[in-house]
């Protein structure tokens, strides 16, 4: 017995791509929205960063009774404390996207700043500039 598939209805080539497309646009939203919130996350841990380096500057102008030059002083010792531990890792002393921080001192205050992820001064979101000052 011969079964006759005549009347059997498919997707044209037409409806497979319009599903495609559909398929795709949906796709680009959710995978556009995953990767902001890690720019996001990257721009939190930056000021969380950017305060445990404020608090290694105020140990070490306890120490030394003077802010670091810069904060290549953090990850080294002074020639006039030859027993020092470095305070923090070199590591430490970047931005979340690898950048250095931004250090400048004044007397005894500092600013410590991030130019974001696109490197350059302004921008908005995760491009924003971010800054702490002390004391």
């Amino acid at each position: 017995m011969k079964t006759k598939f005549n009347n059997q209805k498919g997707l044209t080539l037409i409806e497979i791509i319009i599903v495609l497309v559909i398929l795709s646009i949906l796709f680009s939203f959710l995978t556009g929205g995953l990767f902001s919130q890690g720019e996001k996350a990257k721009a939190k841990l930056n000021k969380l960063r950017m305060d445990a380096l404020k608090a290694k500057i105020t140990e070490y102008q306890l120490t030394y009774s003077e802010v670091p030059s810069s904060l290549n002083d953090l990850t080294g010792c002074p020639s006039r404390d030859p027993n020092c531990i470095p305070m923090v890792d070199k590591e430490e002393v970047l931005d979340a996207w690898g950048s250095p921080f931004v250090y400048s001192t004044s007397g005894n205050s500092y600013t410590i700043k991030t130019l974001g992820a696109d490197k350059k001064p302004g921008g908005s979101g995760a491009n924003s500039d971010q800054q702490v000052t002390g004391p």
